[in-house]
Formats: structure tokens, C-alpha cells, sequence
């Protein structure tokens, strides 16, 4: 598959797949940081849906001062600009963790990676007036043998055991030149409609497949049901 093709179409393989699987996928936009209810201090984190024009956002709880003295600024000073800092126990730092992102060295520097989220697609609960729980927000995720199955159902006997590993699909554009596999993502104990993780960190699933030349439609005139089929053997 041409590179410029996938980053081109990307949202809208994502996309078909999502729907078949009952998930409304998202794509991080920015994030905010602010005092909310005059007391709490949070890190609200912004989502655009991939299909329409609304928005979803997630609010964790984060420190805006600093703890302690320290080269850069004394206790209980508020942090510069949009910097914030997260317990190791905290709901941010555990959703960071299931991104399969590395932690920055300090909890106090997220803001210089924040922007490495929009190499994913995400999903979570809706809570009202488009706010998600935050306790639920996961990188899309499903194997290749999951999409399989949501494309031919009917087939669900007969279609072959393939590689089991799952794959954690990111957007190229924002971080690897081609479609690639991430292996190893180990299954999370929440609900069925949430266990699923989409990046592009390997060859799509072609691991222990037949991957021999097949006749086929160019990549521009593909929908994902041919796009599957080519990768059956």
C-alpha cells in the first residue's frame, strides 16, 4: 500500500472499521489547564469526532503549583503557562501508560509531549454534554483477527487464526512514514466495547499470513472490505 495513499486515507479506513465495531472514534485536538469549581485544579484535554463536527473533552486532576522549592521557583508557586504536574497514582498517568506512549522522565514536563497524542485515535464513555470519563479514555485498539471478523461475519468459521497480537494504529502524518503493526499492547480488564487499540506501528497484521502478490483494484479505488481481502491469503 503507497504510503501517501494510507496517510491520505487513514481516517477513513479507521473510520469504517470503528463503525462496524459500534465505536465513535476521536482524533486529541489541544489541552487547557485551569482552577475549576474555584478550588480543583484540572488538565481538560479536547477531541474532535472523526465523522462530524463535534467535539467531545475529558478533565483530570492535576497539580498547578509547584510542591516544593526548587531551581525554578518556590512552593506552592503557580507552574508557567499551560505546565502541570501528575501523581504516578493518578488517572492521567495511568490513561498515559495505556497510550503505550514513554513517560517523560519528570511528572512535571507532560506539557512538552502532550502533542504525541495525535499520533492516536481514542474512545471512551460519553458522561454528558459531550464530557467523556475519564476512567474509560483508551487509544483505539482491535486485532486484525477482530476486524476480520466485523467484515465477514458469515465467514467467521472458515476466515484463518491469524497473528493474535493487537495493533495500535496512529496517524502517519504525525509520526511513522508508512502503515506498521505495534505488537505486545496487553489486553486492558475494561469493557468489551472499549478493549480496542488502532497505530500503524508494523505491516497491518500480515505477520504470519500468506502475503503473495494478489490481483487487485488500485489502493485509490479500495473500500476496507477489499482492502481486508487482500491481506485473507
Amino acid at each position: 500500500m503507497p504510503p501517501d495513499w494510507f496517510k491520505k486515507h487513514v481516517d477513513s479506513l479507521v473510520l469504517q472499521i470503528a463503525n462496524r465495531l459500534n465505536l465513535e472514534p476521536m482524533k486529541y485536538v489541544d489541552y487547557s489547564t485551569g482552577i475549576y469549581g474555584k478550588r480543583f485544579s484540572g488538565l481538560t484535554l479536547q477531541f474532535e469526532l472523526l465523522e462530524g463536527i463535534e467535539q467531545r473533552y475529558v478533565i483530570f486532576n492535576v497539580e498547578l503549583n509547584r510542591q516544593r522549592k526548587g531551581p525554578n521557583g518556590t512552593g506552592g508557586e503557580r507552574y508557567p503557562g499551560k505546565q502541570f504536574a501528575v501523581g504516578r497514582r493518578s488517572l492521567f498517568y495511568r490513561f498515559w501508560s495505556h497510550t503505550k506512549l514513554k513517560h517523560p522522565q519528570s511528572v512535571t514536563v507532560y506539557h512538552d509531549y502532550m502533542g504525541n497524542l495525535k499520533k492516536l485515535y481514542f474512545v471512551a464513555e460519553n458522561r454528558s454534554d459531550g464530557r467523556l470519563e475519564a476512567g474509560t479514555l483508551r487509544p483505539l485498539n482491535a486485532s486484525f483477527n477482530t476486524i476480520l471478523r466485523a467484515f465477514y461475519p458469515d465467514n467467521i468459521r472458515t476466515l484463518p487464526e491469524l497473528h493474535p497480537d493487537k495493533s495500535q494504529i496512529s496517524n502517519p502524518d504525525k509520526s511513522f512514514p508508512q502503515a506498521q503493526v505495534s505488537q505486545g499492547a496487553e489486553p486492558q480488564s475494561t469493557t468489551c466495547k472499549y478493549n480496542y487499540e488502532t497505530s500503524n506501528q508494523g505491516s497491518a497484521g500480515t505477520r504470519g499470513m500468506n502475503t503473495s502478490p494478489i490481483a487487485t483494484h488500485c489502493p485509490q479505488n479500495q473500500q476496507v472490505e477489499e482492502w481486508l481481502e487482500n491481506y485473507e491469503g
